[in-house]
Order: C-alpha cells, then structure tokens, then sequence
C-alpha cells in the first residue's frame, strides 16, 4: 500500500490536479488522481489534423473506489490549438501547445458528498501547413476610389488566392495602413474617407504572417465654378475686344459683371447682345460679337453655365450653338471646341433655360471667348445672357488622380 501511495504522488507532480474544498481536505489522506498513461513525460503528440486517443488511469481517492468516478470530462485549454470530445479523442488543429484537462467526479449519493480528482498533461501539435503566399487578382493590385462618387470597394474572395491549396487555416483578417484616407471592415469592404493615397493588407491568420498588399488611391475631386467662387483668384470680362458688346439700352443692362451677379431683380440682372447682321449690328458677321473672360489667371476648366433672361421665353432672344475659344496671351485665340449646342434654347415658351454644358476636354487658359455661332437670324435683334460661369471638375479630368 506505501509504494502505491507513493506511485500516485509522483504522478501528481507531473500533472495539474484541481483542489478540493477545505473542507474535504484531510492533513494526510490521500486525495487521488488522473495519470495520462500514453503520454511520454507528461507530453502527448498529434500531428495537426489527426488524431489520438486519450489513455489514462485513475487513482480514487482514499476512502473511494475508481468505480465510484462514473462522470469523466475532458478539455483543452485553447482548442484553437486542439479540440477533445467526449471521448477523450484529440484533434490536432494547428501548431503550438496546449494543456489537456481531464476530471472524473463521484456524485453524491444518499446525503454523500461528491468526490473529484483530475490530471492533464501537456498536448503538443506538430505538422500543420501553414499558408505560404497570397496571390492578388491583378485587376485591384492597383484600385481608385471616388469619394464624391462610389466610395467603396469590395474585395471579393475571388480577388486573391491563398497558398497552398492544403494550408490548414486559410482565413484572412485585413488592415488599412492609414484609416483616416480609407479603412477596411472586418469583411473585405473598403470605405473611403479623404483624398490620399493608402495601402490595404490581406494577412494570413495561422501564424505564418504572410500577406498580401493593395494600393488604394483615394479620389476627393475638387468641384468649382470660378465665377461664383471667387476666393482664390480674380474674374472680369476682358474689356474692349468686341465690335458689338452690348444693347445700347441700358436699361437692359451694359455691364459685363451682371453676367456673374444675377441681383435681385431679373431684369438689371442680364446683358443683351447684338446679333450679327441685324439692325443694331448690320455689319457685323459671325466671330465679331462674343463674350471676352480674363480670368487674371490660368485655371484649367471643363464645363460651362449658361443661363438665358429668366423672364424670356422666346427663342428667338438666346445663344443656340457657341464655338469655344482659348489664349494664353489674350490676344491669339484659337479654337477649344466648335459648335457647341445650348441644351433647351430653341424651346420656345420656355423660361429660366439654364444649361450645365459638359465640355469634351480639360482646358488650362486664362483668356476665353464664347462666340455665338448660330440664333434665331429671322428675328429679334439681341442675344440676352444673365448668368454664366465657368467650371473645374477635377473628376472629369483625365489627368486626375495620376
């Protein structure tokens, strides 16, 4: 009996052994144990996902018997390591070391009291593939995001590939390298925030820090239109270049600058242009009347307002079709765009015909000129403007974001 007594206390120096309360525990008695019996050094090695059996042999308590211990339960202190059924079988899950628990309790019975004992031993798993490269589709190695448009990205799992094939944990966690410009939710979904330039990261879960990297270059374009938003730099009708500038009414309105401060009252707030050919300009031909712009300095530009007397609902009273022409020395012009149509101005019965006109081309010219190029030439004398503006949007620019 002293050498058995003696067995079991070293097997317990080897194990983990859960206490028992105070109260059942009695200065020299022995209070039993588990002893994993396959285990070397208190060691039990499985190759990552096999395996094994769980062997083990137990010691009751003094006063018990191993009969008695009929509830047994096994566990793993970080299953992510191993898991354990029921039934004592060890699944090997990915590398490292993780300790086996094992408990066998007697019920209480007949106003008894319940007995437990326990034991462990350490489990080691061995083996594992681990991932090795993540590839990218070459389609998002390089992506642009437009804040003022679809600001987000997706990143599918059919944009990369992780290798190899039999890696035993494939998952991926991604990371944004400045959450200010974009960040990255937990599911692949990138949201962009500001203009910049950021580096998303697909990294590998299972240890072997592997990732793969993206570029996202945030797109925050710039939207203006100069002759309204005049904080940066000075806008004015280049005086002087034109035969036939405005009705010599003046009650119509002569000044250039109503063409950018519509006013209160409508009808102070436009200018009337002579048409060629007709009686308040007989002699002059198309490219003689136009609308001189200095914008005091060079601005690139790609779309126009224009905005016809709010109160005219004639057509023979607008601009139909203006050529679009540029300088850099406000005295040589030469064509940008020709032809361009006036969306609406041929309506007639129409007020408040306002158009937005999208050029084809990002220009960069300090001096333009609109110059009319077709109007209703069987009637009405004047060409009547209240409002125009000229417009940068840097999304429609080409050059933008490169």
């Amino acid at each position: 009996m002293k050498h058995l007594i003696f067995f079991v206390l070293i097997a317990f120096s080897l194990s983990f052994m859960a206490s028992c309360d105070s109260s059942e525990v009695v200065e020299g008695v022995d209070n039993g144990g588990i002893f994993v019996t396959n285990a070397s050094e208190n060691e039990l090695n499985v190759k990552s996902t096999e395996t094994l059996k769980v062997e083990y042999k137990l010691f009751p308590r003094e006063g018990t018997t191993a009969n008695n211990y009929n509830q047994v339960t096994f566990s793993s202190s970080d299953p992510s390591i191993f898991e354990v059924n029921s039934e004592g079988v060890i699944t090997g899950m990915k590398n490292g070391t993780a300790r086996l628990i094992i408990s066998a309790s007697s019920p209480a019975t007949d106003g008894s009291k319940e007995y437990t004992v326990m034991g462990s031993c350490v489990v080691r798993v061995t083996g594992q593939v681990r991932v090795q490269k993540i590839e990218l589709d070459p389609s998002i190695e390089e992506i642009r995001i437009n804040v003022n448009e679809s600001a987000e990205f997706q990143i599918k799992p059919s944009y990369f590939t992780v290798y190899p094939d039999n890696a035993l944990i494939k998952d991926v966690v991604f990371a944004s390298s400045n959450s200010d410009i974009a960040y990255v939710e937990p599911n692949g979904l990138i949201r962009a925030v500001s203009g910049g330039v950021v580096t998303i990261s697909i990294m590998s879960t299972d240890g072997s820090n592997v990732k793969a990297e993206m570029t996202v270059k945030v797109l925050a374009p710039v939207f203006t239109w100069y002759l309204e938003e005049r904080r940066s730099f000075e806008f004015d009708y280049e005086p002087g270049l034109i035969k036939y500038p405005l009705n010599a009414d003046g009650a119509y309105g002569n000044d250039w600058n109503l063409l950018i401060d519509e006013g209160s009252v409508w009808q102070a707030s436009f200018i009337s242009m002579s048409k060629p050919g007709r009686a308040m300009a007989p002699g002059a031909t198309v490219g003689d009347i136009f609308i001189p712009v200095d914008m005091k300095q060079t601005l690139k530009f790609n779309q126009i307002f224009l905005r016809h007397r709010s109160t005219n609902t004639f057509a023979r009273l607008r601009i139909w079709e203006f050529d679009l022409l540029g300088s850099d020395n406000g005295t040589d012009f030469y064509p940008l765009e020709e032809g361009i149509i006036v969306p609406g101005a041929k309506i007639d019965g129409a007020a408040n015909v306002d158009a937005t006109i999208l050029l084809n081309n990002t220009y960069t010219k300090r001096y333009i000129r609109i110059v009319p190029v077709d109007w209703d030439k069987s009637a009405g004398n004047t060409m009547q403007v209240s409002d125009l503006k000229i417009g940068y949007d840097e999304s429609r620019d080409p050059d933008f974001g490169k």
